[in-house]
């Protein structure tokens, strides 16, 4: 690997390393470039995609975070806003990416589809090797409060008690509902 991304956050360094092949792709983008991908003909009008610009080195950079985070050791749990600063962009856009449908008024069979289904998949992955690397912080030796709020916050995981109730002898309890009847006068 030739050329790196790197990052800081929470003092723990992030580097990832791409191959020259991408960072010469990324160097040969121009500024203010119109995309002119296939994706971006689908839509309707208005400004172009921002993914659509550099779609395949977008795409290089997330799959080697994951791979990076979920393979490298030690393990690193990934997070969208990391993902977010290696892309240059912000959570919220990787979000939007992610979530995209295709609007195309000519035809309406694909109108409901995701305009960038490849990295969809790649979120859907980051939020569950976060998920999962989450849960075996629960188990390990690490204080589990964080990664517990983590997963309650972001997965919408629940702590739950079962309580049986039961009569003396572990029967079921009998419920009866009984009616007064009081006349009126």
């Amino acid at each position: 690997m030739d050329g790196t991304i790197g990052t800081n956050i929470n003092d723990q360094s992030v580097t990832i390393d791409i191959p020259n092949d991408i960072v010469n792709l990324t160097s040969q983008n121009q500024p203010d470039q119109i995309a002119t991908s296939d994706d971006t003909q689908k839509r309707a009008g208005g400004r172009p995609c921002e993914y659509c610009k550099d779609k395949d080195v977008k795409q290089k950079i997330a799959e080697e975070y994951l791979r990076q985070c979920y393979h490298g050791k030690p393990q690193q749990i990934p997070f969208i806003e990391e993902l977010a600063i290696l892309l240059d962009c912000d959570d919220e856009t990787i979000t939007l990416w992610a979530k995209k449908k295709i609007k195309d008024t000519e035809n309406k069979d694909i109108e409901d589809s995701l305009e960038h289904p490849e990295f969809s998949a790649i979120v859907t992955k980051l939020k569950m090797i976060q998920k999962l690397l989450l849960m075996k912080r629960i188990l390990g030796r690490y204080n589990p409060t964080g990664a517990i709020s983590l997963l309650r916050w972001h997965h919408g995981m629940i702590e739950t008690q079962k309580q049986i109730l039961a009569g003396e002898k572990a029967e079921p309890l009998e419920i009866r509902i009984v009616e007064d009847n009081k006349q009126v006068n």
